[in-house]
């Protein structure tokens, strides 16, 4: 197999439990250290392998090696260690459900979600252990459980779970295709069509970097639905469905199509118009609404989070109609 990149990244030693991932083996047949860079997008395959072998990585709920072979829906637990810095950071977070099994945030542009080599301070991890300090120090079986990223430069939703149980259920939810994410992307040009369903597999660029391609090593399916939801002065404001998730899906496909993400420069997207004048300092991009079924509860609940300033201003000043 290709060794997409040359340095691992280098986390320390810590304790378990600072981020644990739940989700089922869809490849058949690959070695589990393989399976595990699909998944984790950015970390080297020897970092997995060194998680596999220190007792980080459980399959269907005991310990593996990592040349053990997958089988369909083999149920795969990974936690990650905690970065360097852990501690918690004062940060002004939009909360915008909580209850006692889950809460939603409304992460701003510029934000990253979890630490790693890079960024071991300011992130929004950092923050939410700052946020719901005095319920960690209460129950001992509290958890920032993720169910989702986010590129640093995407605003918008993200679902977390407050404990185990909960997280295994969302994160199932999630396999299943049983969660609906669906984004805003102010892209470049205007589009012919008003709705249309973009597939191409994706993977690693061969090349290496952080870029993805359509056709790369290891592809996997990806599908996303699109909506015109308007368009003028050579740009559209895009409704994208998420109906897979893979890495950097949304800005791939988009540029597939020739409509690059406006601010997203490694997939084609300016950050100034053809005369210089600013446009936006990041990838327009924002995870607008989110719906799944409470994984307690099983009622049908819907979030909404409108975009911030930048994209919303941007939209504006190009004559481009927000949906509410």
């Amino acid at each position: 197999m290709t060794q997409l990149f040359k340095r691992p990244y280098d986390f320390p030693r810590a304790r378990p439990g600072a981020e644990t991932h739940v989700f089922r083996c869809k490849t058949e047949g690959l070695r589990l250290d393989q399976y595990l860079v699909t998944r984790f997008n950015g970390f080297s395959r020897s970092f997995l392998a060194n998680l596999i072998r220190e007792g980080r990585v459980h399959v269907g709920g005991a310990v593996a090696k990592p040349g053990r072979r997958l089988l369909a829906e083999d149920e795969i637990t990974v936690v990650l260690p905690e970065a360097i810095s852990s501690g918690p950071e004062e940060m002004d977070i939009a909360i915008l459900h909580e209850d006692e099994h889950i809460f939603v945030v409304n992460k701003p542009p510029g934000v990253v979600v979890h630490p790693a080599r890079g960024h071991l301070h300011g992130t929004l991890y950092h923050g939410l252990l700052w946020r719901f300090r005095e319920e960690k120090a209460r129950n001992p079986d509290f958890r920032i459980g993720p169910i989702h990223r986010l590129d640093q430069d995407t605003s918008g939703l993200l679902v977390y779970a407050k404990d185990e149980k909960t997280q295994r259920r969302l994160s199932r939810a999630l396999e299943k295709r049983d969660v609906q994410k669906r984004y805003l992307a102010l892209v470049h040009g205007e589009l012919a069509f008003e709705r249309a369903v973009v597939e191409g597999a994706l993977g690693p660029n061969e090349r290496g970097g952080h870029r993805v391609a359509v056709d790369g090593l290891e592809a996997k399916p990806a599908r996303t639905g699109l909506i015109r939801l308007s368009a003028a002065g050579g740009f559209s404001l895009v409704e994208c469905d998420l109906l897979t998730g893979r890495c950097h899906q949304l800005r791939v496909h988009l540029a597939a199509l020739g409509h690059p993400i406006a601010g997203d420069e490694l997939y084609g997207g300016r950050r100034q118009t053809e005369t210089g004048a600013p446009l936006i300092s990041r990838q327009a991009l924002h995870a607008w609404r989110l719906a799944l079924a409470h994984p307690v509860t099983r009622e049908p609940v819907e979030f909404v989070a409108p975009p911030p300033d930048d994209l919303a201003g941007l939209a504006r000043r190009l004559g481009l109609e927000i949906p509410r």
